[in-house]
C-alpha cells in the first residue's frame, strides 16, 4: 500500500510543515514521514497507510478532486475538518501527521532545510 499512499502523504506533510519549506524541501520531508511509516509496526503502519489513501481520495467529495491536487491551505482546511471527526481514526491520523511532519522537518540534518 505504500506507493499508493504516496501522493496523500505528500498533500498531508505539504499542509503540515512550516510554510516557508521550499518545494525540493517538502518531496524530501513526505518522503522520510514515509520512510518512518514503513518501519512502523505492521498494525501501526497499515491503518495510517490505509486513512491516508482514504484522504487523499475523500477529497474528491468536497472538493471535486483528490487532496494530491488541492493546495496546501485547502489540504490543511479538508486535515482540520478531519480532526474534528466524531470517528477517533479519522481524527488520530491528522495529528500523527501534525505530529511527524514537523518532528522530521525539523530533524534535517544542518543546512538541508531552506528557508524559502
Amino acid at each position: 500500500l505504500g506507493p499508493l499512499a504516496e501522493h496523500g502523504i505528500r498533500s498531508l506533510t505539504g499542509a503540515m510543515a512550516p510554510g516557508n519549506a521550499d518545494d525540493a524541501v517538502l518531496a524530501d520531508v513526505a518522503a522520510d514521514v514515509a520512510a518512518k511509516i514503513n518501519v512502523m509496526p505492521m498494525f501501526i503502519a497499515l491503518p495510517i497507510t490505509g486513512l491516508t489513501i482514504f484522504f487523499d481520495w475523500s477529497a474528491v467529495l468536497r472538493f471535486g478532486v483528490r487532496a494530491r491536487n488541492l493546495s496546501s491551505d485547502k489540504v490543511r482546511h479538508f486535515a482540520d475538518v478531519w480532526k474534528r471527526a466524531p470517528v477517533s481514526p479519522v481524527a488520530d491520523l491528522v495529528l500523527v501527521y501534525e505530529r511527524l511532519t514537523p518532528f522530521v522537518y525539523f530533524s534535517r540534518k544542518p543546512g538541508t532545510v531552506h528557508d524559502g
